[in-house]
């Protein structure tokens, strides 16, 4: 009697209770760290997004989530020093984003100029708060794909490594945050607390060395 009251009460009535979306507050931040050799007035930058400590950031083998900023630790042992931009708090469903995002940037489908580490951070902030990265840290690749398609700019600086990934053929950043930024406002209860604003100082404190990746 009490098990079939019990089953009855979890079940509520025979219906099974759906999956709740796990709905937590957290940080939002942007980790940007310059890399390469800047040509006059272009700078390249590794990017990733931090949700609270954890950092969700694009490579080849897909999207990577990790305790800190670690995929900028190469680089600061390289003497280049990261800044974060603080975008507040926002309530995020963690499920939705991680599922969200590992759809739309599969594994293997890393490009160095057309679906890159920003590429992913745009769509990621895009999800999470409905704000788009700064474009100048997407401007050397952007300069960089128009001058390798006419001039074989990156494929002379690369010495010929750098080939178009096919299975990136076909995305387009700008009409996939679009949509993304459609499924953000989809997500019940998700909202975005405060604005942006730069958090300079020292390297930002890494555990490991990652990918180098744009």
């Amino acid at each position: 009697m009490a098990a079939t009251l019990l089953t009855n009460l979890l079940n509520l009535g025979g219906k099974k209770q759906e999956a709740q979306p796990r709905m937590v507050e957290r940080q939002i931040q942007l980790v940007v760290t310059p890399i390469g050799t800047p040509l006059p007035g272009l700078q390249c930058f590794h990017t990733s997004v931090l949700v609270g400590d954890s950092e969700y950031v694009f490579e080849n083998s897909g999207v990577r989530i990790g305790q800190g900023p670690q995929s900028h630790s190469r680089h600061n042992r390289q003497g280049r020093l990261s800044s974060r931009v603080d975008y507040g708090l926002a309530v995020v469903d963690i499920d939705a984003f991680e599922t969200t995002l590992c759809t739309w940037f599969r594994p293997g489908s890393y490009d160095l100029l057309r679906k890159n580490c920003n590429s992913f951070s745009d769509c990621a902030l895009t999800f999470l708060i409905g704000q788009r990265i700064d474009p100048r840290y997407r401007g050397a690749e952007a300069f960089a794909s128009v001058a390798d398609r006419y001039l074989g700019l990156v494929q002379g600086l690369t010495s010929g490594k750098y080939r178009p990934n096919p299975n990136a053929d076909g995305f387009d950043l700008e009409a996939a945050t679009e949509r993304l930024g459609f499924g953000r406002s989809a997500v019940h209860g998700m909202h975005h607390v405060g604005g942006p604003h730069s958090i300079h100082g020292g390297p930002v404190v890494a555990h490991g060395g990652m990918l180098y990746a744009i």
